[in-house]
């Protein structure tokens, strides 16, 4: 039997990517090292330990404080993007605008030399 011959297409979102390195993936791991150095040892996962039900108690009271920030700024940027829109937009109107004028004055001038001659 003849072997037989195709083609695959997949799209690029489906490949999974193990490992993807930044700058900010370097300098993010480069400052975690000593903390996880740390806590393999055994007095670290007793502090660990000790210290997780107040961590967990610190992120819950502090969700309120950090989803208003979230929010907070997330309007600002939404308002910002709009006013940028809106100069950009009145700027396109004034551009508009002064083609119009500038073409009423080329066509007032070709009436007022044919009213001439």
């Amino acid at each position: 039997s003849k072997p037989s011959y195709g083609h695959l297409r997949l799209h690029r979102n489906t490949i999974f990517v193990i490992e993807r390195w930044s700058l900010v993936d370097g300098v993010w791991n480069m400052a975690l090292k000593p903390t996880d150095m740390l806590l393999s040892t055994t007095y670290g996962q007793t502090a660990q330990s000790m210290a997780s039900p107040y961590v967990e108690a610190a992120i819950e009271v502090s969700k309120p404080a950090l989803l208003t920030g979230k929010l907070a700024l997330s309007a600002a940027q939404t308002g910002a993007g709009f006013g940028l829109d809106s100069i950009s937009t009145a700027a396109k109107v004034l551009r508009v605008a002064a083609d119009i004028t500038k073409q009423q004055r080329k066509d007032n001038a070709n009436v007022a030399a044919t009213n001439r001659n």
